[in-house]
């Protein structure tokens, strides 16, 4: 999946690479696109990730519902549901960035 939308964002002229969340100390992203287990590891990573970076945030996750509906996300951008189109992550992207 993680190589499926590398792709999905290099076709579409993005420069995307791929982190975890303890790797992106001390890196400069406009938006990062990350998978969370599910609504109850939501928090953790949100604290992961805003350690090191405070811009946009886009969620996916198979175990949320269309619309996310956990609790706990706000500041992030958008939240799609596993599996996605890529129409709707590239939507997700460009409504997130500047």
């Amino acid at each position: 999946m993680r190589q499926l939308l590398l792709r999905w964002l290099d076709d579409a002229g993005y420069r995307a690479t791929e982190a975890r969340a303890a790797g992106l100390a001390g890196q400069a992203f406009d938006l990062v696109v990350a998978d969370v287990a599910g609504p109850q590891a939501v928090a953790a990573l949100l604290r992961s990730v805003r350690a090191a970076h405070a811009g946009p945030l886009i969620l996916l996750s198979a175990r949320f519902g269309r619309g996310g509906t956990a609790p706990g996300l706000q500041g992030v951008s958008a939240v799609l549901a596993k599996p996605l189109a890529r129409d709707e992550l590239l939507q997700a992207v460009r409504a997130a960035l500047p």
